[in-house]
């Protein structure tokens, strides 16, 4: 026990005026003559002795309150066991959690409203010489810095809901490297103030810090039933006038009563393109398909919708799709083009189709192209195979028609690198193909429209492939004697096509089958680079500098005029990466922006992790920090923060304990002093 005011103690001294007073004050005896005193003498030394007895009791109780009333004014207390405060300055660092799920309800208004209450209780709880951090989901720039109690107090006010969720972990790190930067303090607190959604509390990944002790503050989220559509996706190699585009949507019911004949609705550029209805079970997912024509060759700014309630931010997602650009195709060739291929890319009007030697390519020139072909170059040099690498590596396709006569040992160093099938040896023999992949993008819905009854083609000698753990591909086209005619192979955000013979008549009759025109196609359609169909607010945005040109300002641009923002923009002379820091807390359609132009549409959504309504239980939170000494929980008990802080910081104290003894015991004398 110590005293915050010792020298109250020295009001101890005051007990000797009741043992004065003891000792001045003794009642002195009388004597009273008697006839007859013999049976009175027992009776008399039995009161003599209680008198006595409770002349002492009364002074003991007087001892005992002045005593206490000593005690009391001293301001004991018990010190607290850990975190004890060093001298010097205080910071405190305070995360107010304001995503969508703190606007559920309790009895005294929302969970945000109860979050900014018990913030500005935490700041009670310290001295007005200390200085305070805020930080809420938005994380923004002008957040990270000291504040005094009443401006950290205003600034609680403002705080409003916000689209942005992020990890937890995250807002720990951030709120910690703030507090700990340039040394700004002695002591260092932190409080995490959140209803614990389980989407977005990685409690197990909160990181130690020796200098700060960090505080955890759970609010009592409620599960509630919700149902949301959790994503979209996109199935169609091209999107040009008169395409078909299928639009799966997933549907999430995460409640626990199932869901029947639920509404979907799909608009595109504000018409109603589609409707469907479907039944969701509880606690499970459903993908319904909706399909639309594309009548133009416009941007299209669409989105997918239902109805729920009470739970509605997650109700509508919104999506764009660009119109394909021109497919930018290179034939890299030994001597002249393929004429099946020359036949198929040279006058389409959606590829844009050039050809040179392998002594001509122009290397630096690479990243302008979505696909190169490589026909029947006979070495691959090392300069022009590490630049094909790094195409296919950084998200470009690379189709490879070999030569009979190319060097084995120069591909195979190729082949190698990028886990693709090595060859060994060209077999002469007539072998057929007896399986499609259908399942692989680049078939997918041909047969659906062409039938399966077109003639296969066939090989007239073809390169073995030597059997390699080592090789990653996907088989497109198989013969009949296991080998592949076509095959796939993945690489980073690219990937590599290659064909197991020549592209001449007297190697393969390929060329001139129906299945030949498809799958070419097709190869150029996925390589088109095809903007991402949605993002999540909070997220950076990727885009070509060659939608943009060099030196131009971008502005992000609702599609109904009524926001603009100017974006940062970093990364390479092929790409710039577009962050909103913030700025951008809608979700809608939007497009990219010069001052003279429209770059693109964009579509924002919000961050579906929101939308699970689970939440870790006290008795979970408490599990997951016993491993972290730098955690502490504070459990919900109904007594304010600024007492429990002060407690926590100052110790516990008693001074109230001896108050009431001391009370007591000028109770126990008044009761002593009406007996005698």
């Amino acid at each position: 026990m110590q005293f915050l005011n010792p020298l109250f103690i020295i009001g101890l001294s005051a007990i000797a005026i009741p043992i004065v007073i003891h000792f001045f004050n003794l009642r002195r005896y009388k004597k009273v003559y008697f006839s007859d005193i013999s049976k009175l003498e027992e009776l008399a030394e039995e009161t003599k002795r209680q008198s006595r007895l409770k002349h002492l009791l009364i002074l003991a109780a007087r001892i005992l309150a002045i005593a206490f009333l000593a005690i009391a004014f001293a301001q004991p207390v018990i010190p607290p066991r850990e975190n004890a405060l060093q001298s010097g300055s205080t910071a405190v660092g305070v995360y107010i959690d304001n995503s969508f799920s703190m606007e559920g309800g309790t009895e005294s208004g929302t969970l945000l409203d109860e979050a900014k209450r018990k913030a500005k209780e935490i700041v009670a709880g310290y001295s007005p010489s200390d200085r305070f951090i805020l930080i809420t989901n938005d994380m923004a720039g002008s957040q990270f810095r000291l504040l005094s109690p009443d401006e950290f107090s205003a600034a609680v006010d403002e705080v409003d809901v916000s689209p942005v969720s992020p990890s937890l972990s995250t807002v720990a790190k951030r709120l910690f490297a703030a507090l700990g930067s340039d040394n700004c303090s002695d002591n260092r607190s932190a409080y995490l103030i959140t209803d614990f959604q389980s989407s977005a509390a990685d409690i197990e990944a909160l990181p130690s810090d020796s200098a700060t002790h960090c505080y955890l503050v759970p609010l009592q989220g409620t599960a509630q039933n919700n149902l949301f559509i959790d994503s979209l996706s996109f199935d169609a190699p091209a999107y040009t006038q008169g395409n078909v585009v299928s639009v799966a949507a997933h549907i999430r019911n995460s409640g626990s009563e199932a869901v029947e004949n639920l509404q979907m609705k799909l608009t595109v550029n504000d018409k109603e393109r589609a409707v469907a209805s479907t039944d969701i079970v509880a606690n499970a997912e459903n993908t319904v398909k909706l399909q639309f024509t594309i009548d133009n060759n416009a941007i299209l700014h669409g989105s997918v919708s239902i109805a729920d309630y009470p739970i509605t931010f997650d109700d509508e997602m919104f999506f764009c799709i660009n119109p394909t650009s021109k497919i930018a195709t290179l034939s890299i060739n030994e001597r002249t083009d393929n004429q099946y291929i020359r036949r198929l890319f040279g006058n389409d009007s959606l590829i844009a189709y050039r050809s040179c030697t392998a002594n001509a390519a122009g290397y630096e020139d690479f990243s302008q192209y979505d696909l190169i072909i490589v026909n029947e170059v006979v070495t691959l040099q090392s300069g022009l195979a590490e630049n094909l690498r790094s195409f296919a590596e950084n998200g470009g396709t690379v189709l490879l028609l070999p030569s009979k006569e190319m060097d084995l040992a120069a591909y195979n160093r190729f082949a190698k690198q990028l886990r693709l099938p090595e060859f060994k040896a060209f077999f002469g023999g007539d072998v057929r193909v007896s399986h499609t992949n259908t399942s692989h993008p680049l078939y997918r819905n041909v047969f659906e429209r062409q039938g399966n009854d077109f003639e296969q083609p066939t090989v007239f000698g073809h390169f073995l492939a030597t059997p390699s753990s080592s090789t990653v591909k996907e088989s497109l086209l198989t013969l009949a004697n296991g080998d592949d005619l076509l095959s796939f192979t993945k690489c980073s955000t690219g990937g590599i096509y290659l064909l197991s013979t020549p592209l001449y008549a007297q190697h393969t009759n390929f060329g001139s089958m129906a299945l030949f025109v498809p799958t070419m196609y097709n190869i150029a359609l996925h390589s088109g680079k095809v903007s991402d169909f949605y993002h999540f607010i909070g997220n950076d945005i990727a885009i070509s500098t060659k939608l943009i040109g060099n030196g131009n300002v971008l502005k992000i641009r609702a599609l109904d005029g009524s926001s603009e923002i100017i974006p940062e923009m970093a990364g390479s002379a092929d790409s710039r990466i577009l962050r909103t820091h913030g700025n951008l807390q809608t979700a809608g359609n939007y497009v990219v922006a010069t001052d003279d132009k429209v770059v693109e549409g964009i579509a924002f959504n919000y961050d579906r992790r929101e939308s699970e309504m689970s939440f870790h239980s006290e008795d979970e939170i408490a599990d997951a920090v016993k491993a972290n000494s730098s955690l502490s929980l504070i459990k919900s008990t109904g007594k304010p923060l600024d007492q429990l802080i002060r407690s926590q910081r100052e110790g516990k104290p008693l001074w109230h304990i001896f108050l009431v003894l001391s009370l007591l015991m000028l109770a126990m004398e008044i009761i002593l002093i009406k007996s005698l």
